[in-house]
């Protein structure tokens, strides 16, 4: 079978001028659509990180905010810290009085009279002066004294009769533990 042409050339090549034309303006058309969608997908992204990076930014203006709040709370915190801990060295320091005298009290015999008692923490020495109406009444004072847990190596040199109060006058000394 054969194909007779009887398009004139010059027809012919308008036909297929128009054709190109018309693949060419078509891949434009779709270039130019492709180069549009992706310029509004750009945009997009940007505007959308930009709200993003303005909201992020905010919140680290407000983090920053609570962040110099904090700072004067936590130098607050240390400060109220140090004075617990001094109050806790002296609380450690502090002796309890009341058992301490209690505990003397305790130890002294009716027939002995502490005219004078003196505790020096620095050196850690007690030093008393009294009377007792026998020397056996004062070896028991320095004995209940030395069982206690707040003196020991009690020991009194000498004493002497005083015909005054008829009893011995004496002087005891020794150490004192910290409790």
């Amino acid at each position: 079978m054969s194909v007779i042409n009887l398009i004139p050339p010059k027809i012919k090549r308008e036909q297929y001028i128009k054709k190109i034309a018309g693949i060419v303006f078509s891949s434009l058309f779709v270039m130019t659509l492709i180069l549009l969608i992706t310029f509004i997908a750009i945009y997009g992204i940007n505007y959308y990180l930009e709200q993003v990076l303005a909201n992020t930014e905010q919140e680290l203006s407000e983090a920053e905010a609570k962040v110099a709040s904090l700072e004067t709370i936590e130098e607050d915190v240390n400060t109220i810290n140090a004075k617990i801990k001094k109050i806790d060295g002296i609380m450690s320091d502090n002796v309890n009085w009341d058992v301490m005298i209690n505990d003397f009290n305790s130890s002294i015999p009716d027939q002995v009279k502490i005219n004078i008692l003196t505790i020096d923490w620095e050196n850690q020495t007690i030093s008393m002066t009294g009377i007792g109406e026998t020397r056996r009444e004062i070896v028991k004072l320095q004995e209940k004294l030395n069982a206690s847990s707040y003196f020991e190596n009690l020991n009194f040199s000498t004493s002497a009769y005083t015909s005054t109060y008829e009893a011995y006058s004496f002087n005891m000394t020794g150490e004192v533990t910290k409790q």
